[in-house]
C-alpha cells in the first residue's frame, strides 16, 4: 500500500466522524488495539487512534476509510451490497441526518464544537415559551409599579390631610374655637387607626337592607304562587328566648340580651319572595335607612352671618334657625325668572361668606346669592316678616 493510500494524524473534523462511523459499519474489520491480550475498538480522535482501556495510539489510517463513498469498494476487494428492506433503512437514515445537518450546521460529534442548534419544530416551542414568560414577567414589573404607584398616591394624600389637619388647628388656636380643634382631632383619630382585619370584617354582620332583590323571585312567579307569611329564623329564635324568661329567672338577663340581639339581627325581607318579617319587634320602629355618606361639606367650616361660630357648612342652616331662633326672619327674595329664592338667614345678618348680601338654604346644588339692588331683588320689609 502506498503513502496514498494512507492519511496521517492531526485529522480533520469530518474526517474523525467518518472514521468512527467506518469503524461501525464499513464493511470490513475495525482497527483494533494493537496491545497484548486487547482487542477494544479503537476511536478516533483529531490526533490518532486511541484505546480507551490502554491508551494505544495509532498515527495512520486507509484512505477510503474518511470516504463514506469509496466504501462499497474497498482495496481488499469487500464489496458492502444492501438488499430491500435494510437498503431502504439506510436510505432513510440518511435522509435524517441530512435534514438535521441542515439545522445544526457546523456542529461535530466528535469534538462537540460548533453550533447544536435544536430541531425547527423544537426552536419553535423553546421560543413560544421564552415568549410566554417575558410576557408574564413585563406584567409583573407593570403591576409592581402600578402597587408602588398608588402607594405613593395614598401617602400623598394623606400628607395632604395632616397638613389640612394642622391648618385646622392652628386656626383653633388662634381663633379660641373649640369645634374645629374637635374636627382636627377626629381627622387624626381617623388616620391614625389601623385598618380593620380579615376576621374583625367577617364578624361585622350587617343585615341586607329591606326590599333587597338580588336573590327574589321574578315578579311573573311571586303572582303564579301563594306566598306564605314570613318570620325570619331570627326573630323566631328570639321568640323561644323571651319565652323562656319566666321559667328560666336564673338567666333572665342573658336570654333577653339573647332575644334583642337576635330581633337586631332579623333580615327584615324573605330574600326569595320578598315577604316582610311579620314579628311585631319591627312595628314599633321605623325601616333602617342606609347612613349618609360623609362629605366634604361635613369638614369644611363656615362662619355664621349672626355670631363668630363656625359650622359645618352642611350644618349651617341648622344652627342659624335654632341658635339665632330669637331673631325675626330675613325677607328679602329674588326673582330668578323660574321660581322665587328667599333668603334663610334672619334680620340684621352681615358676618359669615356673605356679609350683607342674602343666600337661599343650601342643597345639593349649593345657594343662590344675591344683594339688593340685583335685578329681580326685593330687599327685607319689616312688616312682611315671614
Amino acid at each position: 500500500m502506498t503513502p496514498a493510500d494512507e492519511i496521517r494524524a492531526p485529522w480533520t473534523c469530518a474526517q474523525v466522524t467518518a472514521l468512527n462511523a467506518f469503524q461501525r459499519r464499513g464493511g470490513m474489520h475495525p482497527f483494533t488495539c494493537g496491545a497484548d491480550h486487547c482487542d477494544a475498538v479503537l476511536t478516533a480522535r483529531r490526533d490518532g487512534w486511541e484505546c480507551s482501556t490502554h491508551g494505544y495510539v495509532q498515527d495512520w489510517a486507509h484512505a477510503f476509510m474518511a470516504d463514506p463513498s469509496a466504501w462499497p469498494n474497498s482495496p481488499f476487494g469487500v464489496r458492502r451490497t444492501l438488499h430491500g428492506e435494510q437498503a431502504t433503512k439506510v436510505a432513510d437514515l440518511e435522509r435524517q441526518l441530512a435534514a438535521l445537518r441542515a439545522v445544526a450546521r457546523g456542529y461535530c460529534p466528535a469534538c462537540g464544537r460548533g453550533d447544536a442548534a435544536p430541531t425547527v419544530a423544537d426552536w419553535e416551542t423553546e421560543r413560544q415559551n421564552a415568549a410566554f414568560w417575558l410576557d408574564q414577567h413585563k406584567r409583573a414589573r407593570q403591576s409592581a409599579s402600578d402597587q408602588r404607584q398608588r402607594a405613593k398616591n395614598a401617602e400623598a394624600a394623606v400628607a395632604r390631610v395632616h397638613h389640612y389637619a394642622d391648618r385646622l388647628e392652628a386656626t383653633a388656636g388662634n381663633e379660641f374655637d373649640p369645634l374645629l380643634a374637635q374636627i382636627a382631632a377626629g381627622i387624626r383619630a381617623a388616620l391614625d387607626q389601623p385598618a380593620p382585619t380579615t376576621a374583625a370584617q367577617a364578624s361585622a354582620w350587617t343585615p341586607p337592607p329591606p326590599g333587597d332583590r338580588r336573590e327574589q323571585l321574578p315578579d311573573s312567579i311571586l303572582a303564579a304562587i301563594d306566598v306564605p307569611p314570613y318570620t325570619s329564623t331570627a326573630c323566631q329564635a328570639a321568640d323561644q328566648c323571651s319565652v323562656a324568661i319566666p321559667e328560666r329567672l336564673e338567666v333572665s338577663d342573658e336570654l333577653g340580651q339573647w332575644a334583642d340581639r337576635l330581633h337586631a339581627r332579623c333580615r327584615i325581607n324573605n330574600k326569595f319572595t320578598g315577604q316582610l318579617c311579620a314579628c311585631g319587634c319591627h312595628q314599633a320602629q321605623p325601616a333602617p335607612t342606609a347612613p349618609r355618606a360623609a362629605t366634604l361639606d361635613d369638614i369644611l367650616l363656615d362662619r355664621c352671618p349672626h355670631c363668630p361660630e363656625r359650622v359645618p357648612r352642611s350644618r349651617l342652616d341648622e344652627h342659624v334657625t335654632t341658635a339665632h331662633a330669637e331673631l325675626p326672619p330675613c325677607t328679602a327674595t329674588f326673582d330668578t325668572g323660574h321660581d322665587l329664592a328667599l333668603c334663610a338667614y334672619r334680620v340684621g345678618h352681615r358676618d359669615g361668606e356673605y356679609g350683607d348680601w342674602h343666600a337661599t338654604a343650601r342643597d345639593e346644588m349649593g345657594r343662590t346669592v344675591w344683594n339688593d339692588a340685583a335685578h329681580g331683588a326685593t330687599p327685607h320689609r319689616a312688616e312682611e316678616q315671614r
